[in-house]
């Protein structure tokens, strides 16, 4: 905001060095002055008269000020007197009592962000934390000088970086989730090594040996904070993985079909509450149907239909996965939070 203020400074000084562009900033406030007047006058407001008498007479020293050759000092009257006469007006425009609620809105959702802020070590988030609490601190002293609209400008601009910090938590949140599904992937791949080793399948072997490769690949992408790829690859080793014991077994036994079964589980518990937070109405009925197959496949395990009970859980699964990429779609360039 400093570097703003002084961008527009040096602006403002080139600008008042010519005298047309001057003369176009004296007329409108000449204009400003006009409106504040139908606005203040009928509304028998003791104090935004005061400061509209005051603009009048700050823009009346602008005019003589230009007259006289003074350009800069011209310049810098009008805008004074511009600015008297827009607090003029909303004195009697701007809701106080709205411009406070919008504050207090504020507040509060400082306080709610306040517990996670300090748990999380990122010098990213603490900047924008300190930003907001800057701007925060700035709407209330505005507020106080009853300068109501750089009061709510101040606030509300708080507010959308309070926003850009809750996105910024939810990748944090999100990254938790993905080391999960690294360490699923891994137990998936223990509890598949013994089968596929001692089957001398060379097929199975083949295809388990690729899905350790990708789950090596997924662990870096993970640690340069690629998540998204990540989880495809997490996924796919996953996967690959699951159809080598499938290959191994031949006729689904019932350990096969029960560990299908939770996986699927798995994910629906861990990504649910996820989705439900979401307004993508794509996704809800994305996991809907998902579950419904998930339930449709225990249905026929339990009636002892193991390949259809072993279809529907892996349809179920495939559907879920493609959730979760979606889920994660937005994900922070390589190299930073």
């Amino acid at each position: 905001m400093l570097i703003l203020i002084l961008v527009l400074g040096i602006a403002g000084i080139g600008y008042a060095q010519h005298p047309d562009k001057v003369r176009q900033e004296l007329e409108r406030t000449d204009d400003i002055i006009s409106q504040a007047r139908t606005i203040v006058e009928p509304s028998n407001n003791s104090e935004a008269q005061l400061l509209l008498n005051q603009a009048r007479e700050i823009q009346q020293t602008a005019w003589e000020g230009y007259h006289r050759k003074r350009y800069r000092w011209s310049y810098s009257r009008t805008l004074a007197a511009r600015q008297r006469a827009r607090e003029a007006m909303e004195l009697i425009t701007v809701d106080p009592q709205r411009i406070e609620a919008e504050i207090e809105r504020t507040n509060e959702l400082m306080s709610q962000l306040q517990p996670q802020i300090t748990r999380i070590d990122d010098p990213q988030i603490a900047d924008l934390w300190k930003t907001v609490q800057t701007e925060q601190n700035a709407a209330l002293n505005y507020l106080h000088t009853r300068r109501w609209r750089w009061a709510l400008r101040f606030t509300m601009a708080a507010r959308n970086h309070i926003y850009e910090i809750t996105g910024k938590l939810g990748r944090f949140q999100s990254r938790g989730k993905i080391q999960h599904e690294l360490d699923r992937t891994d137990l998936i791949l223990q509890r598949v090594s013994g089968p596929v080793a001692a089957s001398h399948n060379f097929r199975a072997q083949e295809m388990f040996s690729r899905a350790g490769e990708w789950q090596v690949q997924a662990k870096n992408r993970f640690r340069s904070r690629m998540y998204l790829v990540t989880l495809k690859l997490t996924f796919a080793a996953r996967e690959l993985a699951m159809r080598a014991w499938q290959l191994v077994t031949q006729t689904p036994d019932s350990a096969l079909v029960s560990s299908a079964l939770e996986e699927t589980e798995h994910l629906i518990v861990q990504w649910e509450e996820r989705v439900n937070q979401q307004q993508d109405a794509q996704i809800k009925e994305m996991l809907d149907l998902a579950i419904k197959q998930q339930n449709a496949a225990r249905e026929l395990y339990r009636q002892g239909d193991l390949n259809a009970a072993l279809k529907q859980t892996n349809q179920a699964r495939q559907m879920l996965y493609r959730i979760v990429e979606l889920l994660n779609l937005a994900e922070p360039p390589a190299g930073k939070n």
